[in-house]
């Protein structure tokens, strides 16, 4: 079956999630979601290997059109078809921030067979926070389901914009048949945040390296009401902040670390071409930024107009982006 949404297709791959019994290879099908402007997907790549995706509709398939017209139709005809081809080319950009998660039984994840479910987070500026015709809804599977929950919407693929500092993005689990899990956590480019991963349940946070990929096991109980709980796991993200001493070996220093009137900042001993400064609040809103000189010595900010409270700022050079935190009293 293949379901086909605007800018997505979704198909029933019948080799995915998970086997009649668990650990063993075969699956008893899954959906999977595939940007049509990328082939990008939701189970792709990893430890499993990668499920089998077709951009032709084949013999004896179904599929579902959404449309956004009243009385809508579909016309196929003879040229239509493509009886020589196998598969389509696709071109389009992929963005740099993104993370893509795969969630295994554990004897599967052992044995390197396909996995359970997947999911897929890009993030780009000027994208919208909120479920729209960008993203992909999840459609569940007889066995496990692993999604993004948007506000009570679950997301199978999503596009959103640039993460905020404190951000949390909630994932939603469900139909569980086995004990032990492990989520495969593929993350890309952050130059301005630290990701982690919340368990819930166990009330452990683990941080995601970038640029790698990530694994993390844990374990199902079903005699307990919390250990199945949907809400097992959230994305969180922090800004990048440096040290004092890690500020100094850059060659530049803020000071002092309260301030009630102005913030002081030395680049004397930078060797960086410099280009701007930006000061947020804790919410990611920006308060002021700032357009630097090569050869700046020294800015101030004047904070006094503002609240108490923590603020992050941030320092870009040519070839560097440092961020370091500002508490205003």
């Amino acid at each position: 079956m293949v379901v086909i949404l605007q800018g997505f297709f979704t198909i029933w791959d019948t080799t995915l999630g998970g086997a009649p019994t668990v650990g063993q290879p075969g699956g008893r099908g899954a959906f999977v979601t595939v940007n049509a402007s990328n082939g990008n997907a939701t189970i792709q790549g990893g430890a499993s290997g990668t499920t089998f995706m077709e951009e032709f509709i084949q013999p004896y398939q179904a599929f579902f059109v959404e449309a956004n017209v009243n009385n809508p139709s579909l016309t196929f005809e003879e040229s239509d078809k493509a009886v020589l081809e196998n598969q389509v080319a696709v071109f389009g950009t992929t963005p740099s921030s993104y993370i893509k998660m795969l969630m295994f039984d554990q004897l599967s994840y052992n044995d390197s067979h396909i996995a359970d479910d997947g999911l897929v987070i890009y993030f780009s500026p000027g994208e919208n926070n909120g479920k729209d015709i960008n993203d992909a809804p999840n459609f569940f599977n007889i066995d496990e389901n692993f999604s993004r929950n948007e506000n009570n919407n679950l997301i199978s693929y999503e596009n959103r914009a640039m993460p905020q500092i404190d951000e949390i993005l909630p994932l939603y689990t469900s139909q569980y048949r086995a004990t032990n899990y492990v989520l495969e956590l593929e993350v890309g480019d952050f130059p301005n945040n630290e990701i982690y991963l919340f368990d819930n349940y166990t009330d452990t946070e683990v941080e995601l390296n970038e640029n790698a990929i990530n694994t993390y096991s844990f374990s199902k109980d079903q005699s307990i009401t919390e250990s199945v709980a949907s809400n097992h796991f959230d994305i969180r993200f922090e800004s990048t902040t440096l040290s004092t001493d890690e500020f100094e070996k850059s060659g530049i220093s803020v000071y002092p670390n309260q301030a009630s009137n102005l913030v002081n900042i030395n680049f004397s001993q930078n060797t960086d071409e410099l280009e701007q400064i930006a000061l947020y609040d804790l919410n990611g809103r920006l308060i002021l930024t700032r357009k630097l000189n090569s050869n700046d010595i020294e800015q101030q900010i004047d904070v006094s107009n503002l609240s108490s409270g923590v603020y992050i700022l941030e320092i870009n050079t040519v070839k560097h982006q440092y961020n370091t935190k500002v508490i205003v009293e």
